[in-house]
């Protein structure tokens, strides 16, 4: 069963749902993530370097897996890579309330980064069904979706730690990364089988592509600053206890 006669308007409100939700996911730990590792037996002393590679792994795994991903895509279908990031991602983000160790909610952060890849397939599907004259203001949407969704994750985070506890605000950004997914199962994506890469150049090759055209170049070297200063993190924040 699947939606019939999905206009493309209706489609880009519906993906640009599932992109809030999944954009939130990656950063709704960040409030409560050094009180939650110190819950699970990190050492204290050393709970800012925990902090900082529990977090940051997640991002680090999915820059360098966002490539292959995509590759993959162009072989095998858009929506086949959406469904597989969005089911990975609700595993792994309920993996995270069942954990017993740091290193075990590392590993999950890691796991999260290998699901990667729901935003660029978006984007990618988005840009293709949408009408030629609405393609500014249809990708408007979604990145304007993913910027809120990762604004509002910490919101959202802490808010149902604080009033469900650490491991059940896991279990139910799960439940809703579980109507992601069921949603973009029904949501049908007109694939013609000519869209998918005839050509089966390798993925080194794809690389030195984009590194050698100076306009790719200058366009990832804006992107990548522009997340650095963007995305950075505060210092965990100490206990109250210890700042009294």
């Amino acid at each position: 069963m699947s939606f019939k006669n999905v206009t493309w308007q209706t489609r880009l409100m519906i993906f640009t749902v599932c992109i809030f939700f999944t954009s939130a996911s990656y950063t709704m730990c960040v409030p409560f993530l050094p009180v939650y590792l110190l819950e699970l037996g990190a050492p204290e002393a050393s709970i800012e370097m925990w902090s900082a590679v529990v977090f940051s792994s997640c991002f680090l795994i999915a820059g360098v897996m966002a490539p292959i991903w995509g590759k993959i895509s162009d072989i095998k279908g858009k929506k086949s890579m959406a469904m597989r990031s969005a089911i990975l991602l609700c595993l792994t983000y309920s993996c995270g309330g069942i954990v017993t160790a740091p290193i075990q909610l590392l590993g999950v952060r890691i796991l999260q980064g290998f699901a990667n890849g729901y935003l660029p397939v978006i984007l990618s599907i988005v840009s293709s069904q949408s009408p030629r004259e609405k393609l500014g203001t249809s990708l408007s949407f979604i990145q304007s979706a993913q910027l809120v969704g990762t604004v509002s994750g910490p919101l959202i985070g802490g808010t149902l730690a604080h009033i469900f506890g650490y491991r059940a605000s896991f279990i139910i950004a799960g439940c809703f990364l579980a109507i992601v997914v069921l949603i973009t199962y029904l949501t049908p994506v007109d694939e013609p089988e000519s869209a998918r890469s005839t050509e089966r150049s390798s993925i080194f090759a794809d690389l030195k592509y984009c590194f050698t055209k100076r306009s790719i170049c200058e366009i990832l070297a804006m992107v990548f600053l522009f997340n650095i200063l963007w995305s950075r993190s505060p210092p965990p924040l100490r206990r109250w206890d210890e700042c009294s």
